[in-house]
């Protein structure tokens, strides 16, 4: 018995951990305030398009990690896509402040990490070359869209201090949330087309293997041929 025990402790350590797996959890807050040419609802949304964001971006570094990410000597640009394709940045809480001269929202997200998958995940991103690119162009899509906002909240708080008009500014503020919002839909469209083909794929290889198998190719998948394990033995 004694025995049995000390040879299950010695597999158990010398298991790879990455084998095993975790659950990792990101949490990211963010601030942000409006008032002027800037409405509360369009302020909810560039602070939403940020903060998913910046919490995607810090997942990325388990992303980078990866040894099949080394291995493809992935470019910086497409590992934001690759983070944003594989995890999802959860909005958990949401609330409304003010001070003395301004009012704001804070705004809570989490980022969910299973590393017990991850890397698989990434590998078959990484092979699908129409989402993986239809990723990076959204995200630099809201990249530019932000970096707008951005400019844009810098042009009204001077305004704002200097007691003029910030009328001019709320059609733009507007045209970029209706930006933003366009993203995310891309983003969750593209998301779901490459779930929607990873499943196509797996259901293929559970498939009898056929000679025409190998020539099928699903959005980068299939490409190797797979035999027939369920044909009898003689």
């Amino acid at each position: 018995m004694r025995t049995n025990l000390a040879i299950f402790l010695i597999i158990f350590l010398l298991y790879p951990v990455s084998a095993i797996g975790e659950i990792l959890t990101i949490k990211h807050t963010v601030k942000q305030t409006f008032g002027g040419g800037q409405s509360p609802d369009d302020a909810r949304i560039s602070a939403i398009a940020k903060i998913k964001r910046e919490a995607l971006e810090k997942a990325g570094t388990y992303i980078e990690s990866l040894t099949v990410v080394k291995n493809a000597k992935v470019e910086q640009d497409e590992i934001l896509a690759l983070t944003a394709g594989v995890l999802k940045a959860e909005v958990i809480s949401q609330k409304n402040y003010h001070t003395d001269d301004a009012f704001g929202m804070e705004i809570v997200v989490n980022v969910v990490v299973d590393t017990s998958v991850l890397e698989e995940r990434v590998k078959k991103l990484l092979q699908d070359k129409t989402h993986l690119t239809q990723l990076k162009d959204t995200q630099k899509r809201e990249k530019e869209l932000l970096q707008r906002v951005a400019q844009l909240e810098e042009e009204n708080r001077k305004l704002m201090a200097e007691k003029q008009s910030t009328q001019k500014l709320k059609k733009e503020f507007r045209q970029a949330s209706q930006g933003l919002t366009t993203s995310v839909a891309d983003l969750s469209k593209a998301k779901e087309e490459f779930e929607k083909a990873h499943l196509e794929y797996e259901a293929q290889i559970n498939k009898v293997g056929t000679p025409a198998f190998c020539a099928k190719n699903v959005n980068g998948y299939g490409k190797e041929c797979h035999r027939n394990t369920n044909s009898n033995k003689d």
